[in-house]
C-alpha cells in the first residue's frame, strides 16, 4: 500500500507540475529574434481594421473586470471572428511581456485576475486571460502548451511556451497572443520600429495561423493541437524548417477529424485521458519523462480495472484479469525502456519487480 501511495503521489505531482516548473524553462519563452526576423505579410488584412481601430480607442480603466470588458467587446460585433479578434487585439495591445521573469526565471503569479490588475504576464498569463475572456462570451478556447525554438538553443526536454486554440464557427483555429504583443522589449532589441503598420502586421501574422505555418515554429506537446494530419515529430522539428516542410509535403496517410478527436479525448476520464495524451507524445518520440509517466499510467489503469472487477461474475472477472495483465505488461515494457541516466530509472526498477509479481499472481 505504501508503494502504491508513493507511486500515485509521484505521478500526480509529475502530471500537474511538469509543464510549470520554472527551472525546467516552462512558460518563459519570449518572442524571439528567430521569429521576428520572419517576413511578416507585406499587406494588411483589411478584414480586421475596424475591429482593431475600435479596440485601440478603448479606455480599459472604466471596466471593473476583464469579464466586463469581454462582454463589452463582444457586444460591439455580430460575428465570432470579430469577437475573438477584439479580445486578442486588446490583450496584445495592453498586456506587457514580463521581461524580468524571462531573465531571472521567476514569474509572478499568472492568475488571470493578477494579470488583469498588473497588465504584466508571461505566455501562460496571456493564454489564460485570452481563454477566460473567450469563455465569458461563450466561445471555447484551449491553452496549448508546447515548444518554440528559443535563442538559448537548449535541449527542449520540457515545454517552454503556451498559446491558444479557439473554436470559431465550429472549427479549431490557432493563435499566439503573446507573440502578437508589441508591449515587450524584444521588438525594440530586434530593431523593429513600433509603428501602426508594424503593429497591425504583427497582429495579423499571429491570428488564426494556418496549422502548417504554425508548426514551423510552434510544436504542441499534444500532437492533436497541430491540427494537421502529418504529425511533425520532435526530431523533425529540431532539424529545422526545411525538414518540417518536407514532412508536411508527404501524402496524408489519413485525413483526421480534429474536432471529433479532441471531443472524444476530452470526454475520457482523467486516467484514460492521461494515457491517451502520453501515448500520442510517446509515438512522436518526445522524451524519457513521457515513457516513465506512461508506464506509471498503465500501472494505475491495471489497478483500476481489478478494483472495479470485484463484484463481477466469474466470466467478467476473468476478462478483467486478462485486461489488467495486458496493462501491467505494457507498464513493464514502458519502464524497461528507461536507461540509468533517465528520470525515474531507479524507482522504475522496483516497480517493474512489483508488477512482475502481480502478473504472476493473476
Amino acid at each position: 500500500m505504501k508503494l502504491v501511495t508513493y507511486i500515485l503521489s509521484i505521478f500526480l505531482l509529475w502530471n500537474s507540475a511538469i509543464a510549470q516548473t520554472p527551472d525546467q524553462g516552462q512558460l518563459y519563452a519570449s518572442p524571439t529574434n528567430y521569429f521576428l526576423d520572419y517576413n511578416f505579410s507585406t499587406t494588411l488584412n483589411a478584414s480586421y481594421i475596424n475591429v482593431d481601430e475600435l479596440v485601440s480607442m478603448i479606455d480599459y480603466d472604466k471596466f471593473a473586470s476583464y469579464e466586463n470588458l469581454a462582454v463589452y467587446l463582444a457586444n460591439q460585433f455580430d460575428d465570432e471572428v470579430s469577437k475573438v479578434r477584439s479580445i486578442y487585439t486588446w490583450i496584445a495591445l495592453n498586456i506587457q511581456y514580463d521581461q524580468n521573469a524571462l531573465l531571472i526565471g521567476n514569474a509572478s503569479s499568472q492568475n488571470t485576475f493578477e494579470v488583469w490588475s498588473s497588465r504584466i504576464a508571461v505566455c501562460e498569463g496571456y493564454a489564460k486571460l485570452f481563454q477566460e475572456m473567450c469563455a465569458k462570451i461563450g466561445i471555447e478556447s484551449r491553452i496549448v502548451k508546447g515548444y518554440v525554438k528559443d535563442f538559448a538553443g537548449e535541449e527542449m526536454r520540457f515545454p517552454n511556451h503556451a498559446w491558444n486554440s479557439v473554436k470559431i464557427n465550429g472549427k479549431w483555429e490557432l493563435l499566439d497572443v503573446t507573440w502578437a504583443s508589441v508591449n515587450n522589449e524584444v521588438d525594440r532589441l530586434a530593431g523593429n520600429k513600433i509603428t501602426k503598420d508594424f503593429t497591425r502586421k504583427k497582429l495579423d501574422y499571429f491570428f488564426l495561423v494556418k496549422p502548417r505555418r504554425m508548426v514551423l515554429t510552434h510544436l504542441p506537446e499534444d500532437p492533436y493541437w497541430q491540427l494537421q494530419s502529418n504529425f511533425v515529430s520532435m526530431e523533425v522539428f529540431l532539424e529545422g524548417e526545411a525538414s518540417i516542410r518536407t514532412e508536411l509535403r508527404k501524402p496524408e496517410v489519413k485525413r483526421l477529424d480534429f474536432e471529433q478527436l479532441i471531443y472524444n479525448y476530452e470526454s475520457l476520464d482523467s486516467l484514460d485521458k492521461s494515457i491517451s495524451f502520453l501515448e500520442r507524445m510517446e509515438n512522436n518520440k518526445w522524451n524519457k519523462v513521457k515513457e516513465y509517466g506512461l508506464g506509471i499510467a498503465y500501472y494505475f489503469k491495471a489497478q483500476m480495472i481489478l478494483k472495479e472487477a470485484n463484484n463481477q461474475n466469474p466470466n467478467e472477472l476473468r476478462n478483467a484479469r486478462n485486461q489488467a495483465r495486458l496493462y501491467y505488461k505494457k507498464s513493464i515494457d514502458q519502464l524497461s525502456l528507461l536507461q540509468e541516466e533517465d528520470f525515474g530509472f531507479e524507482f522504475s526498477r522496483d516497480l517493474v519487480e512489483n508488477v512482475s509479481f502481480k502478473i504472476e499472481m493473476l
